[in-house]
C-alpha cells in the first residue's frame, strides 16, 4: 500500500492507514533502510490492521527524543497502539527511545512503544530504551514477540496485558 524512505512519507502513510474506508482490511507500509526521526513528537499512532515491515532490523530505526517531559505516558512514546487498534504487525524494524539511548543512563521514564491494542505481532523487532522501553498498557492487550531484542534498564518491560516472548533477547543496558 505504501513504501516510504523518510519520516514525512511515514507520517503520510500512517495517516492514510487511519483514514481508509475499510479498517478491517490490512494496510501495509514498507520502510526502506533509514532513520525515521520524529524529533520531539510522541504518541505516533499505528492504526488497526496495519503492518510496518522494514528492509532490515538494523537498517530501519524509528525514534524520537522528547527531552524533559511532564507526563511520560503521553509525552514520550515513539509509537502508540491505542485500544481498538488491534492486529498491528511489525517486522524488521528498530523502535528507539533516543532520549537516553546514547549514554544508556536514565533521565526518567521514556517509552519506545506503548501498546493498548490486542493481538499485536512483532517479528525480528528491536525495542531500545533505558527506562520503560515497552509498556503493555491495558489488561486485555496482547502481544506476541518472535526473534526480537528488547533493551532497557529499569522496568523496561511492564504493564498489565499478556505478552509471549519466543526466542527473544531481553538485554539489560547500563
Amino acid at each position: 500500500d505504501a513504501a516510504v524512505k523518510t519520516v514525512g512519507e511515514l507520517k503520510v502513510a500512517l495517516d492514510k492507514a487511519s483514514r481508509r474506508s475499510d479498517a478491517s482490511e490490512r494496510y501495509r507500509i514498507f520502510l526502506h533502510n533509514g532513520v525515521y526521526d520524529f524529533g520531539t513528537k510522541a504518541l505516533t499512532s499505528v492504526p488497526a490492521n496495519t503492518s510496518l515491515v522494514g528492509e532490515s532490523r538494523e537498517g530501519v530505526v524509528i525514534m524520537n527524543n522528547p527531552g524533559s517531559v511532564s507526563n511520560y505516558q503521553t509525552d514520550t512514546p515513539v509509537l502508540f497502539i491505542d485500544q481498538n487498534q488491534n492486529n498491528v504487525y511489525m517486522q524488521d524494524i528498530t523502535v528507539r527511545q533516543n532520549r537516553d539511548w546514547s549514554d544508556k543512563t536514565s533521565r526518567g521514564q521514556a517509552i519506545a512503544l506503548r501498546q493498548c491494542g490486542e493481538q499485536a505481532i512483532y517479528k525480528q523487532v528491536a525495542l531500545q530504551g533505558v527506562q520503560d522501553t515497552y509498556y503493555l498498557n491495558k489488561a486485555d492487550a496482547s502481544a506476541y514477540f518472535e526473534d526480537c531484542n528488547i533493551a532497557g534498564e529499569v522496568d523496561f518491560i511492564y504493564g498489565d496485558g499478556t505478552a509471549y516472548f519466543n526466542r527473544c533477547r531481553l538485554q539489560p543496558v547500563s
